[in-house]
């Protein structure tokens, strides 16, 4: 089962190692490689990159119908070609598939009564097993720190025996070695020579000589580094609260499905695994795990409401059934329906809220079907008095074509739905698949056994007893047959009346209804909210941490939440809900991620996106004592993607005019009612210090540039420069090499201290020491920390969310005179245009009408062939914009915006209203050509046509009833 059908899309991320290079040098280096590479690949349907410190990352997406298997092997095949490219040190690029939301489907915590390095072992342990299972993509950690064999040079000694750092790097990577020596050849045996050279203890390493000095002193690198296994630098924290409870130090783990694979079975096979983990005998009993949450409980709720949606609304169809047919037919009728949903259960349809959702919608159409063949057996059986063999084949050879017809034209005005593409059309387009199953198993579950079934109900002979509801609907036909007769159809002129009134009524509604709002899907009363706090620039660790606790015991005591997860220096997981999510910065010190988890629907009184104007506001009010604070709720909505609604893209080659219009159309976002969290993909510039190297200085104690670019780099950060073997299976760890700080206490990091920096020793060739100040010149300047690029164009991305009752298609309206003044004033190659959901809704919505008119002229076609007619088909399809009538109308009258499970809902609607004036037309050409004038037949047509059209339209109404007032996006 799965909640939402998963669509391919790819994720292309290149990471670096060795030297670090600024963003806007990775760009040309490796961004724009790639970019070239792939910008020709077939059915792409966009491309966007970011390039950061050392960083590249691109996401492509395919048309929604792209064949996954040969668009990947054409990504890999440009990918290889824009490696030769490369700058050295660069790693391989990893290229992965991910989901349009890629969202955790479970979220656990790790926390106990355990040391720091035992908790994050364990949770190592925990992400590696849980990777090896076949449905996970992948696990993350939030507040993990790696292990690793720590290396911490004391540089001041180091400098005083004029060994630079370079040279301890390059003795452990030439020491640390094993090697075959071939192998030595007896008379009796031949033995392979192997050299155990790699380090299998901190004391090996302690070992490794380093230089001698003169007098044949040995220096070894014990001598002048602190080593031991230990944890990486704290680089963020996670603490977690649980139903009100203090906040206490953990390590969450944020499990990733692959696109495609059921997420129920992965998530149990994952439970499996944890529980398996957690009783073996070396897991640390005092680390407990705790289950955040669990997307089992949402797809099995989400999947148990809609199947009662459609057990219930099947339920009030047989009532409806029992009252306007007699206990026989709707006993057949109602053991007909659900084998024809069991029939189209059994075609491979995977069982999702999807599926269910277009058994729902067929539920009424097909019990039409299901009305005609009781309604002519009943007829045959028991007003013409037939035997059962010949009341069969004459409801057959009356009912089998119109039958055919009817739900002939309603499949073909659902067809067109599954063209719309993009995201929304494939997120959709099980729905009028499913619907069209029912309606096809439904004709052959009608005739093939509705009918032989009725033998065992209708098999004896009885008198016909009119029934209240026989009475009622047959003084109901003859008060219409009569009031048509006097009124519309007493002359050609009153027609013309009614005619036109009726189109007035159309076209008075159908403006009424474009006035209303439109969005692209209603919101969803979800779980988990994603919430990010940004600080200035320049903020610290330290002060990550004090606004996260702050943050988060701020909501710790609200009622309607289940648990609050802070992470300083981290996004939370909840907030990456759309793909263009991971182009940002994910970790720093100035953000802060809080992950905020609903209780269930039925244990609280609210709903989660009604409650976040409570959240934004206890949020504002703990944080007001921090300056330039930005919060960002991300909530979970639900619809075929989570991205911001408001979007606007700017493209140009100038960052600072791309700046300025963003502050522009931010500003005026801020003046819109109901627009919140108004941001640029930008963000704020950060202030680095640049160090431009003395070439003179450098060639006077022949030094090259390389040389001092590594022996600084170890002094002032930590890198890999190798691995050190661990014992049995257990994973090899890292050899980081770095330098002790006096400023950091002991513990790993950088220099803290300005002396620190300006003290950092650079060693030449003869042993001379010299300062960082004196071979290089350092300036403080500010730069962009990521450029960002939509298929090649540099871009800066205004986003915003909408508060209750605000809509997409409203603030575009306010902003468009803005835009437009914007656009005229910008030079050559700059452009604004909307994205988000203006651009998802302009897309689908103006698909959804191709779809429309595409479904009127399949069924227009249909009909002129079935009727051998042009006038005919034409009165039916004038019957389509009159039966909206009532629908656009109504939802003015209610205030409901025009959706896509709206538009949804009127296409489906089309169909019956076709498949109800087959049948009338029909009958009026069989009292028409049993000689009744045109009058009488149009009057006969309608009143003998009444009650199964009435049946008809309650079975359908009461079908659906249950889902409407169920979840409010359908």
């Amino acid at each position: 089962m799965k909640a939402i059908p998963i669509l391919p899309f790819r994720k292309r991320l290149s990471r670096p190692n060795g030297r670090a290079r600024p963003p806007n040098r990775w760009k040309k280096e490796v961004t724009k490689p790639i970019e070239d590479a792939i910008r020709a690949l077939p059915r792409l349907k966009f491309y966007e990159s970011s390039s950061s410190d050392s960083l590249s990352l691109i996401i492509l997406q395919f048309d929604a119908d792209v064949t996954i298997p040969f668009a990947m092997q054409e990504l890999r095949a440009r990918i290889s070609e824009a490696e030769s490219r490369f700058p050295d040190g660069a790693k391989k690029p990893d290229i992965q598939q991910i989901s349009v939301n890629d969202m955790p489907v479970a979220n656990f915590v790790l926390s106990g009564d355990v040391s720091e390095e035992k908790l994050n072992l364990q949770a190592d342990r925990l992400k590696r097993r849980l990777e090896e299972l076949s449905g996970v993509r992948a696990v993350r950690l939030q507040g993990a720190r790696p292990r690793a064999m720590q290396v911490r040079l004391d540089t001041a000694r180091l400098a005083s025996l004029g060994i630079p750092t370079t040279t301890v790097r390059d003795r452990i990577r030439s020491a640390n070695r094993n090697l075959s020596w071939g192998e030595l050849e007896t008379e009796t045996a031949i033995r392979p020579l192997y050299l155990a050279g790699r380090a299998t203890t901190p004391s090996d390493l302690r070992d490794i000589q380093i230089a001698a000095l003169e007098g044949g002193t040995i220096i070894r690198l014990g001598d002048v580094a602190e080593i031991f296994i230990g944890l990486d630098q704290e680089d963020g924290t996670t603490q977690v609260g649980i139903e009100g409870a203090d906040f206490r130090p953990a390590i969450g783990l944020s499990v990733l499905k692959r696109p495609g694979s059921d997420t129920v079975g992965m998530i149990e096979a994952v439970s499996r695994r944890i529980a398996e983990i957690m009783a073996a005998p070396d897991w640390a009993k005092a680390v407990s795990i705790t289950t955040l949450n669990d997307e089992r409980e949402i797809i099995r709720n989400s999947f148990r409401e809609v199947t009662t949606n459609l057990m219930q609304g099947a339920g009030a169809v047989f009532l409806i059934l029992l009252v306007a047919l007699t206990w026989r037919e709707a006993i057949v009728a109602a053991i007909a329906m659900p084998v024809a949903l069991v029939i189209v259960d059994q075609l491979g349809f995977t069982l999702n809220t999807l599926t269910i959702l277009g058994m729902v919608i067929a539920l009424g159409l097909l019990v039409d079907v299901f009305i005609l063949v009781m309604k002519g057996m009943y007829e045959g059986r028991y007003i013409k008095g037939l035997s059962f063999d010949d009341a069969a084949r004459a409801t057959v050879r009356a009912y089998l074509m119109p039958a055919i017809a009817g739900q002939s034209t309603t499949i073909l005005a659902m067809v067109p739905l599954m063209l719309i593409g993009g995201i929304d059309g494939k997120f959709i387009r099980l729905i009028p698949i499913t619907a069209i199953a029912c309606l096809v198993a439904s004709l052959g579950v009608a005739f093939l056994i509705a009918v032989p079934l009725s033998r065992f109900v209708l098999s004896q002979k009885a008198n016909p007893t009119t029934t209240p509801v026989d009475r009622a609907t047959l003084y109901l036909a003859s008060r219409v047959k009569g009031w048509l007769l006097r009124g519309p159809l007493h002359s050609k002129k009153r027609a013309a009346t009614a005619v036109t009134l009726a189109f007035v009524g159309f076209a008075a509604s159908a403006i009424l209804a474009d006035s209303l709002p439109s969005i692209l899907y209603p919101k969803e009363d979800r779980r988990m909210l994603g919430i990010t706090v940004s600080l200035p620039p320049a903020a610290t660790l330290a002060d990550a941490e004090r606004v996260a606790l702050k943050g988060g015991q701020s909501l710790r005591d609200l009622p309607y939440l289940a648990s609050v997860t802070t992470h300083a220096a981290e996004k939370s997981p909840f907030a990456l809900q759309a793909i263009d999510a991971y182009l940002l910065p994910l970790f720093g010190t100035d953000m802060v991620g809080i992950s905020v988890l609903f209780k269930p629907k039925d244990a609280r009184n609210i709903a989660a996106y009604a409650a976040l104007p409570e959240i934004r506001e206890r949020l504002t009010a703990a944080l007001a004592d921090k300056p330039g604070l930005r919060i960002l709720l991300s909530p979970d909505l639900g619809g075929a993607t989570s991205a911001d609604p408001i979007q606007l893209e700017l493209t140009g080659d100038d960052p600072a005019l791309l700046r300025t219009l963003s502050r522009r159309i931010q500003g005026a976002l801020a003046a819109s009612p109901g627009v919140t969290d108004m941001r640029d993909t930008i963000g704020p510039a950060k202030t680095e210090t640049r160090f431009t190297l003395d070439r003179d200085v450098l060639a006077y104690h022949r030094l090259s540039e390389a040389e001092v670019m590594q022996q600084v780099r170890f002094s002032l950060t930590t890198d890999k420069i190798d691995t050190f073997k661990s014992s049995g299976t257990k994973p090899d760890l890292d050899i980081n090499l770095g330098a002790q700080h006096p400023g950091r206490a002991g513990k790993p990091g950088g220099p803290r201290r300005l002396y620190e920096l300006q003290t950092t020793p650079v060693v030449a060739e003869d042993g001379t020491v010299l300062s960082l100040p004196l071979v290089a010149r350092i300036t403080t300047v500010t730069s962009p920390r990521l450029y960002l690029h939509s298929n090649g164009r540099r871009t800066n991305t205004v986003k915003a969310r909408l508060a209750e009752g605000a809509t997409a298609s409203g603030v575009a309206e306010q902003l468009s005179p803005l835009i437009a003044e914007l656009q005229s004033t910008l030079p050559a190659g700059y452009d604004i245009r909307w994205a988000g959901e203006i651009e998802a809704a302009d897309e689908t919505f103006s698909e959804t009408r191709v779809s429309l008119i595409l479904a009127g002229l399949f069924v227009t076609a249909t009909l002129i062939l079935l009727f051998g007619s042009f006038l005919q088909p034409f009165i039916i399809m004038a019957m389509v914009p009159i039966a909206l009538t009532g629908t656009f109308a109504g939802f003015y009258l209610l205030a409901i915006p025009m959706s896509f499970p709206a538009m949804i809902g009127i296409i489906a609607l089309n169909g019956i209203v076709v498949n109800d004036g087959i049948v009338m037309v029909e009958v009026i050409n069989e009292r028409w050509r049993e000689g009744k004038s045109i009058q009488e037949a149009a009057a006969l047509g309608a009143s003998d046509r009444l009650r199964p059209i009435l049946t008809t339209s309650l079975t359908t109404i009461a079908g659906l009833l249950p889902l409407a007032f169920s979840a409010p996006a359908w």
